[in-house]
C-alpha cells in the first residue's frame, strides 16, 4: 500500500485543540533498527506489571475500538515505504496495523497508526494526545477473541528524537497508537512531533 499524502496547505489547523496538534505522517524508522537497539533501550517491566497472559499463538487483528476516542473501525495492514518509514492509511479516518511486527496480544509491541487530520478536517486520532491513563483499548481478532489493553501514558517526541526501540519493542504484550503532533513546520509541510499512546495487555476476552 502506498503512503497517503495529505495536503497541509489546505487543512484547518486553527480548529485543532492547542494541546493536540495532529500531523501529516507518523514517521517511524525501520523496525530492524529498533530490534538491534532493544537490548539497551527497551524499558524494564515495572514492579506492578499486569498478570502474564498466554499470547503464544496470536490471531491477526481485525478491528480497533477505543471508547474514549469514539473509535470503532476495521484495521488495515501496513508495511514500509521505500524510505524505510511506516506506511500510513490512505484515509484520515482509517487506522493501520504494522503487519510485519507484533500482532496485538503477542509478546512485544504492536504498532497501530492513523492520521489526525486532513484537508477535510479532524482524523481518527485527532484527540490521541488527550487519551487518559487507564483508558481501555480493544482489538478484535480474526479468531473471535478480543485483546484488551489499558493506557499507561501518552508521550510526544520530536520526529528525529523518537525512541525507536521503546516504540517497537516491549518485554511484555504492549500496544502503541501513533500519530503526529507538535507545532506545524511550514518548510517541511508537516508537524514536528510524533504522539505515542502506550498501552499494556490486561485481558483476553
Amino acid at each position: 500500500m502506498a503512503s497517503a499524502a495529505l495536503d497541509p496547505t489546505t487543512r484547518d489547523r486553527a480548529a485543532q485543540p492547542e494541546s493536540a496538534s495532529p500531523g501529516q505522517k507518523p514517521t517511524l524508522p525501520t523496525p530492524g533498527v529498533a530490534a538491534a537497539e532493544a537490548g539497551r533501550s527497551a524499558p524494564e517491566p515495572s514492579a506492578s506489571a499486569r498478570p502474564a497472559i498466554d499470547a503464544a499463538e496470536v490471531s491477526a487483528p481485525e478491528r480497533l475500538r477505543v471508547p474514549w476516542l469514539d473509535v470503532d473501525i476495521a484495521l488495515d495492514e501496513l508495511g514500509l515505504d521505500k524510505d524505510g518509514t511506516l506506511e500510513v492509511p490512505e484515509s484520515a479516518q482509517d487506522v493501520g496495523w504494522f503487519s510485519a511486527g507484533t500482532a496485538p496480544g503477542g509478546t512485544g509491541a504492536a504498532v497501530l497508526t492513523g492520521h489526525v487530520d486532513s484537508a477535510k478536517g479532524p482524523g481518527v486520532f485527532y484527540h490521541l494526545s488527550l487519551l487518559p491513563e487507564g483508558a481501555q483499548v480493544f482489538v478484535d481478532r480474526a479468531d473471535g477473541s478480543t485483546a484488551v489493553f489499558e493506557v499507561d501514558r501518552v508521550a510526544a517526541y520530536r520526529k528525529d528524537k523518537l525512541p525507536t526501540a521503546e516504540v517497537y519493542s516491549s518485554p511484555g504484550s504492549s500496544l502503541r497508537l501513533v500519530t503526529c503532533g507538535g507545532d506545524w513546520d511550514d518548510k517541511a509541510e508537516s508537524y514536528r512531533d510524533n504522539v505515542v499512546a502506550y498501552a499494556e495487555l490486561v485481558d483476553i476476552q
